[in-house]
């Protein structure tokens, strides 16, 4: 018997929304009223505020996906509406239950637990949205990471490339993640505006009146550029001549000027680079100002990378490091075999891709430093935390003065190398096999960069990304000054890159490497290659 299933009722997507916004705004509420509390426990819970708002985003968006599509934020709804994924007076109705939301889960928390003092929130946190000298830094984290998370809501939800998967509900969720900490300590790290209503309305002042709209805006523009992001690299995207006027025509002859897989890698790599960079110097505040630092940075990073791989792994292979970038060329060397045709490939046939690659990771990587700078300029510390062996703790001398004991650049190049070969290896061994995992792939090679960053961090920062090193040392002029810096992390990342390769071409993966039949994942490609590989052009790119 067939069973004929109904669509939900509009009344049934407004309640999805309202619930799902109001139960979201509600644990950012909570968490912003414990962490203003002024004891070891407020500041123990605290640290992990950001992984408890990604993951109810997580489980609503399963939850209440299926019935109204869990937007859960008016820029959300913005974003889908100028991709044609809801209509115009539906999402006017979203827009007005969510905020609705928002405000009424303020108002639950101030009688739940008492109204929070936000007029003295820079005595509570020194960096946030009251301060000046993040006049222009919040707005523009709240503006980054937005899009962000309008560009992977679009990628993994609204594309038909992506249709299907399972993953959408981590990847949208886990973008709170990525933001939330680095981000966060500058801006509060709302990125919805129905959160920042919510939170406003906890303890009302007259700041404000003044950034509510500004968040708004940011988060507004933000929902505007990520449709035009996903038409670079995703062309298919695009909506029909008939539906476009003049404006839009314009954009698409500009967003036409860009590669697509060039593209994909320089925003993973600027996303990678502004989440490190944040998180670092978010840690060297604080504890120059008497605070315990940043524990979860790398937790910030990886995800940003779970996120990013998500959204564009099947567009460019999704690698954003030059390492790695290393490893397939090592991997795919005289197989015939690649990401795809014009993509990342054999380095025998195609050398260039993997020149453009290298480029585009190293370009977005500056990107990403470069708005980290501009998001801290004007705090009046120096905006960047340096590459370079970390502190061993303090030690009291004979004088009776405390010295900080550092690591040596020996140490932290032992540690960039063998970091970097984890992450690198498990990468190839994810994404590169006969039978690549697929739903997961992004969650396991995200989780590696979160164990390598926690195990080698102490003693190098856990960077395990030549192009964040780089773009680091460049700003910082240290490739010019202290040259040795940046050429033992760079050359320990790239040797990390290539020992993968060598581990899994010929110790571990050697039976990978002359197999009968097509690899599920390859694109077969026309040139020579090793017995078995068909040399047909065809079949589907792999999404590493």
């Amino acid at each position: 018997m067939h069973i004929k299933h109904k669509k939900p009722s509009e009344l049934a997507k407004l309640a999805a929304e309202f619930i799902g916004t109001y139960m979201l705004v509600f644990t950012v509420c909570l968490n912003n009223t414990t962490k203003a509390l002024d004891n070891p426990l407020a500041h123990a819970l605290g640290i992990f505020a950001p992984t408890a708002i990604a993951c109810v985003l997580m489980v609503l968006i399963y939850s209440l996906g299926a019935v109204s599509g869990a937007h859960l934020n008016p820029a959300v709804t913005v974003a889908c509406y100028f991709q044609e994924a809801i209509e115009f007076m539906e999402g006017i109705k979203y827009i007005i239950i969510q905020c609705a939301a928002g405000v009424l889960a303020g108002l639950t928390t101030v009688l739940l637990d008492g109204s929070t003092d936000t007029s003295n929130a820079t005595e509570q946190h020194p960096v946030g949205p009251l301060n000046a000298s993040f006049s222009i830094g919040a707005p523009l984290v709240e503006f980054l990471y937005t899009f962000m998370l309008c560009f992977v809501v679009l990628n993994v939800c609204v594309s038909d490339a992506t249709k299907g998967n399972k993953f959408y509900g981590v990847a949208i969720g886990f973008v709170v993640m990525a933001g939330g900490y680095g981000g966060g300590y500058v801006s509060g790290g709302y990125f919805n505006p129905a959160i920042v209503l919510g939170v406003n309305f906890m303890g009302l002042s007259w700041w404000g009146a003044l950034y509510v709209p500004i968040y708004a805006a940011c988060h507004l523009a933000g929902a505007l550029v990520a449709p035009v992001a996903l038409h670079i690299v995703r062309p298919e995207t695009k909506l029909p001549e008939k539906h476009i006027n003049a404006v839009t025509k314009f954009f698409y002859k500009v967003e036409a000027m860009f590669d697509s897989e060039d593209t994909a890698e320089f925003i993973g790599a600027m996303f990678l680079a502004l989440s490190l960079s944040l998180n670092a110097i978010a840690n060297s505040y604080d504890l120059s100002h008497g605070g315990a630092g940043n524990p979860g940075g790398s937790l910030s990073v990886g995800a940003a990378l779970m996120c990013m791989i998500f959204a564009m792994g099947d567009i460019s292979g999704g690698l954003y490091n030059p390492a790695v970038t290393i490893a397939y060329l090592g991997r795919f060397h005289h197989t015939g075999c690649g990401v795809g045709k014009e993509k990342l490939q054999d380095f025998a046939t195609s050398p260039k891709e993997g020149i453009k690659y290298f480029l585009a990771q190293t370009l977005g990587a500056l990107a990403g430093t470069g708005l980290c700078i501009l998001i801290w300029l004007a705090s009046g510390d120096f905006p960047i935390a340096p590459i370079g062996p970390q502190p061993v703790g303090t030690h009291v001398s004979v004088n009776g003065t405390d010295t900080v004991v550092m690591h040596t650049l020996g140490q932290a190049f032992f540690a960039e190398t063998f970091g970097t070969f984890l992450y690198c290896f498990v990468v190839l061994c994810v994404a590169t096999t006969f039978t690549p995992l697929k739903e997961f792939k992004a969650f396991a090679i995200g989780c590696t960069f979160i164990a390598g960053g926690y195990a080698f961090g102490p003693l190098s920062g856990g960077v395990l990304n030549p192009a964040v090193a780089i773009a680091d040392c460049l700003v910082r002029v240290e490739a010019i000054t202290k040259p040795l810096t940046p050429l033992s992390y760079v050359g320990g990342e790239l040797l990390g890159g290539i020992l993968a390769a060598v581990v899994f071409r010929f110790v571990t993966h050697s039976h990978e490497m002359d197999m009968e039949g097509e690899p599920e994942g390859y694109e077969r490609l026309a040139v020579p290659g090793p017995a078995g590989y068909d040399k047909l052009e065809g079949g589907k790119p792999m999404t590493g």
